[in-house]
């Protein structure tokens, strides 16, 4: 079927900018596929002239520089490249695709950095956990003004919030910080968090624990030296097949530390997720999880997506329980 025909039995119309989402979101994956196979020159054709149709209407989308980006990679190899680049370098120009534009290592660097900033983060953390609240506030309030591309910001975020609660009574001085969190990063689970919070505060509570740990005993454990899987969840009306798809595209081409193989999994309450598998240790997952926390060239919106790391005992687990709010939990006491 022709990507006009799908676009078409998706609901699809240039002129219709209510629906603008679904072209420019099948368009980005669509072309990732495509450009792995021996057909993608025709299929690119065809979608180039369906984007060029959408930007001669002169609407906004939420994923029009992703689109473009893909254009561009396509066209690489040809002169039709640079027209690409040009529009992503004129219209986004702060954008990640601009900055890997003006300096190739652009995303290799971003990598790197986002393995520092968690190295960082899991300081104040610790530093967090033993009371140093002042300190934590100071440290984190740097990150909170100067640093807005910081892979851990969403963390940063939330931690700067709960350093400040540990030294205050006025608890609803908070409340503008906590919607700063859900402004900036609105598909995080800090600012799920911060909107439980907000409710707190709302509802009158003056008492502000949200670090309280569970006293029920984790069905999950801990075991030691043995190997490590990652499992990627979905967002409502994600479709699992494609975020295995990008995940393994990811995979293959932007981590070349251990190869990792991606599939869907369902569990008994047809809940599905993806998994990645496998990892020697938790510190090479680690490195995985950085590096899809940087890979936004691969991923595009997946790159939000819920990641965490798991042993092999409680990917069974969890299959059969469905608990993946306390694995959540679990995953954070622990790794």
């Amino acid at each position: 079927m022709s990507v006009v025909k799908k676009l078409a039995k998706g609901g699809y119309s240039v002129d219709n900018p209510k629906k603008e989402n679904t072209f420019e979101e099948y368009l980005a994956k669509k072309l990732n596929e495509t450009k792995f196979t021996h057909n993608a020159e025709p299929i690119a054709r065809e979608a180039a002239a369906q984007f060029l149709a959408i930007q001669s209407k002169n609407l906004v989308h939420p994923t029009d520089l992703s689109a473009a980006f893909q254009l561009y990679k396509i066209y690489e190899s040809t002169s039709d490249a640079d027209k690409y680049r040009q529009y992503i370098l004129d219209k986004y120009p702060s954008s990640d695709a601009a900055k890997y534009f003006k300096d190739p290592d652009f995303y290799v660097k971003q990598k790197l950095s986002a393995q520092k900033d968690q190295e960082s983060y899991l300081e104040l953390l610790k530093k967090y956990d033993q009371g140093y609240y002042a300190q934590v506030q100071a440290a984190t309030q740097g990150v909170v003004d100067n640093d807005p591309a910081n892979a851990y910001r969403a963390e940063y975020l939330l931690l700067n919030v709960l350093a400040i609660a540990q030294q205050t009574t006025d608890k609803q001085t908070l409340a503008p910080l906590l919607q700063r969190i859900i402004d900036e990063k609105p598909k995080s689970e800090q600012a799920l968090r911060a909107q439980e919070m907000l409710t707190i505060l709302k509802n009158g509570y003056s008492k502000f624990e949200p670090n309280l740990p569970s006293k029920e005993k984790s069905i999950f454990k801990d075991i030691p030296n043995v190997p490590q899987y990652v499992i990627i969840l979905l967002d409502e009306d994600e479709d699992a097949d494609d975020l295995r798809t990008t995940v393994a595209n990811f995979s293959n081409r932007a981590f070349k530390t251990a190869k990792v193989k991606a599939s869907v999994k369902t569990t008994l309450s047809e809940q599905n997720f993806v998994l990645v598998s496998d990892f020697p240790t938790s510190k090479i997952a680690w490195d995985y999880i950085n590096a899809y926390k940087a890979g936004a060239e691969y991923l595009d919106d997946y790159q939000n997506n819920k990641i965490y790391i798991i042993n092999q005992e409680n990917l069974k687990k969890l299959i059969e329980t469905s608990k993946f709010d306390e694995y959540k939990g679990f995953f954070i006491d622990n790794y």
